[in-house]
């Protein structure tokens, strides 16, 4: 404490002494020693009264003495938070009743635990720097899943807990609904706040809100804005956590110059139907950002959408086993853009931002669509990530896998795969390098375009290539001398299972040093397998495909046949396959084969299908060189809906039912019409009946 007078005679060779004592009269104990000038400052470790003798000469006199209350510190321990009990013997009533107690300082680690069932607590809470706290000496606030709930009218507290200059707190598993205010942000870290940890807490923000005064958890100098540069915190944990909705799901912003926010970590979040940024990453070095979730589950209201987002000073960064997928699940005609990955920070030589062992798959939509998206970001580097643009109901939208606009000093993109497989009339490119130039190193990558649209293995500049051998021409050959163009085949994409199965990718990729994929399996480092799986074949495997017949069609015999692709190592020589409409079924056996690893080949049923009417129909391997296959997922094709085309006359006639050349409405024929088209010239006769009314 610094202790000084105010009021006080000076003059030469007068003299000063600071005194304590129990009382305001004393007894007195000398404390400073006999000082020139009245200033002194000393630890103080108990409360006491104070005064200051003052001597001139043979004369002293005393300051009015002043009381300085030193409060004990909190004492570490275990104690409840339960709202159905007063404060008080160890409990608190309140969130708030429980921080005001430590804010004078801790002795030693503190646990609250919350009263399971208890609540909902309908507070604000701020958590200022408190004394006392280390690496030894943690507060954690065990929510037992009770809920917090906070509905803010107040612009400049718009979180449900603020941790202002807070070292060392762990808040985990509460439930927090920031859903019901003007503002709603679930939890604000910022003024120094290090070293903290959030984990297993679900916030839930206002649904399909578009609006940035909702976000999940924030790290910002600004109490306004969710993305202000400022000291914000260091080593802080973020893991478990669910957000729902939200402009952000979370932010991660530092000082706008050295030293950067470092070594924060995001990791295992489930981050849902946010509406613009997921992780929004600025001014940050040493983050690591893994195993996180990225997707929508029924958000209707959409916008240009960022997965991971990574912009200014961010450096060394680790962007790890995310799973991105289903942006537009919940409006499946939006046109807006997706970035799943976004790169527009600048590493360097020894500070590179890594990419790996991600999955970016079914992202929904008819706008266009980015896997890694890369503008003036030097020195990124994209290993093993899966990228799988997939969804056969799109009708529109560009596709590009890996995307890399504007100069750079060095981007290195090995050990990929992306598949687009994507429907609609939208141009897809698996590589967009649209900046000429030498910096890029593309090779040991997998790229496969089958989406019957306009496709091409990559772009250069403005110049489209459709083939990977015409692909490994541009720039003077030197894109993907090593890489493959095949089906990876991907063993059950609809269940997020996005290992391989062509043996033409496995062991195809380079030593990059990652050492393990996204389920932590080692990897085979001098022959690891592109994509975020390191994986063996299995054996024996048949991957079908269906190839004809395809609408629109007639009616009558239809020769149906399919694609067998060898998925994995021993060598095709005998198939039994089968197709069925789900009432009859024909099996035909096919023999003296030699399908090698990697190879397919077409095969048709010699006893043709009788289309007399709509029919679903798929086709099926029930026996490979005479056994069930290792692989049973890729056994069968889609379900293939056949509408007949109609050519010819048919009668609209409420009184039959809709079959053979009658449709009972007009509603029927339409919709007949839509889903088949037409092959040749008709018209339709309405049979009319009439009642005359007297």
């Amino acid at each position: 404490m610094t202790f000084s007078l105010t009021g006080n005679s000076v003059g030469l060779g007068q003299t000063y002494e600071w005194l304590s004592g129990p009382t305001a009269s004393g007894p007195w104990t000398a404390e400073s020693g006999v000082l020139t000038g009245s200033a002194y400052n000393s630890v103080v470790n108990a409360s006491a009264y104070w005064c200051c003798k003052v001597t001139c000469g043979l004369t002293s006199d005393t300051s009015v003495a002043v009381f300085s209350d030193v409060a004990t510190l909190f004492p570490g321990g275990t104690y409840t938070i339960n709202s159905a009990l007063p404060t008080g013997g160890g409990n608190y009533a309140s969130f708030n009743d429980a921080v005001a107690a430590i804010q004078c300082g801790i002795a030693g680690p503190v646990i609250f635990n919350f009263a399971p069932g208890s609540g909902p607590y309908v507070e604000q809470v701020i958590i200022p720097q408190i004394g006392g706290t280390s690496t030894t000496n943690t507060i954690t606030f065990n929510g037992n899943g009770v809920s917090m709930i906070a509905a803010s009218a107040n612009t400049n507290q718009r979180e449900a807990i603020l941790l202002n200059g807070a070292d060392h707190i762990t808040i985990d598993s509460i439930l927090i609904d920031v859903s019901g205010g003007t503002y709603g942000w679930g939890i604000r870290l910022t003024n120094s706040a290090d070293s903290n940890v959030i984990s297993n807490c679900q916030i839930n923000t206002l649904a399909n809100s578009t609006s940035s005064n909702y976000a999940g958890i924030i790290m910002s100098g600004s109490a306004t804005a969710a993305t202000t540069a400022g000291d914000n915190g260091d080593g802080n944990l973020f893991i478990g956590n669910t957000i729902i909705n939200g402009y952000y799901g979370f932010t991660l912003c530092g000082n706008s110059t050295a030293p950067f926010a470092a070594n924060n970590s995001i990791i295992n979040n489930d981050i849902i139907d946010h509406y613009f940024y997921g992780i929004y990453v600025v001014n940050a070095e040493n983050s690591i950002i893994s195993g996180n979730s990225l997707h929508h589950d029924s958000r209707a209201t959409t916008t240009t959408t960022y997965g991971v987002y990574l912009t200014t000073n961010c450096i060394s960064t680790q962007v790890s086993e995310n799973r991105i997928y289903n942006f537009f699940l919940g409006n499946a005609l939006s046109t807006s853009t997706s970035y799943s990955i976004y790169v527009a920070g600048d590493g360097t030589l020894g500070t590179e931002n890594k990419l790996f062992n991600n999955i970016i798959y079914s992202i929904r939509g008819n706008g266009a669509q980015y896997g890694i998206y890369n503008t003036t970001g030097d020195y990124m580097q994209a290993y093993h990530n899966t990228i799988s643009f997939d969804d056969a109901a799109a009708t529109l939208g560009a596709s590009y896998g890996i995307y890399q606009t504007g100069a750079v000093t060095s981007v290195d993109i090995r050990n990929n795969i992306i598949s687009i497989t994507r429907g609609g009339t939208g141009t897809r490119y698996g590589l967009g390098f649209v900046t000429a130039g030498t910096y890029i190193t593309s090779n040991n990558n997998d790229i496969y375009l089958n989406s019957g649209g306009t496709d091409s293995i990559g772009i250069y500049t403005t110049l489209p290539f459709t083939t990977l051998a015409n692909w490994q021409t541009a720039n003077g050959g030197a894109y993907d001398g090593s890489s493959v163009s095949l089906d990876p085949l991907f063993a059950d994409p609809g269940n997020g299972d996005f290992t391989p199965a062509n043996p033409g990718v496995n062991s195809n990729g380079a030593n990059v040093g990652v050492a393990a994929d996204i389920l932590g399996n080692p990897r085979t480092l001098a022959a690891p397998d592109p994509g975020a799986y390191e994986w063996t074949p299995l054996g024996t495997d048949a991957g079908i495909t269906w190839v004809s017949p395809l609408p629109p069609v007639g009616l009558g015999n239809q020769t149906i046949t399919v694609q067998i692709t060898n998925a994995q190592t021993a060598t095709i020589t005998s198939l039994d396959l089968a197709y069925t409409d789900g009432v009859s079924t024909v099996t035909e056996t096919f023999s003296s084969l030699n399908i090698t690893a990697g190879n397919n080949q077409q095969f048709s049923f010699t006893t043709p299908y009788n289309l007399t009417g709509n029919a679903d129909l798929r086709a099926y391997v029930n026996l490979v060189n005479g056994a069930i296959d290792d692989n049973q997922a890729n056994d069968t094709t889609a379900v293939q809906n056949f509408c007949p085309a109609l050519n010819g006359v048919y009668s609209i006639d409420s009184a039959l039912p809709t079959s053979g050349t009658n449709f009972q409405t007009f509603t029927d024929a339409v919709n007949q019409m839509i889903c088949g088209g037409v092959v040749g010239p008709g018209y339709t006769k309405c049979c009319c009946r009439f009642r005359t009314l007297q």
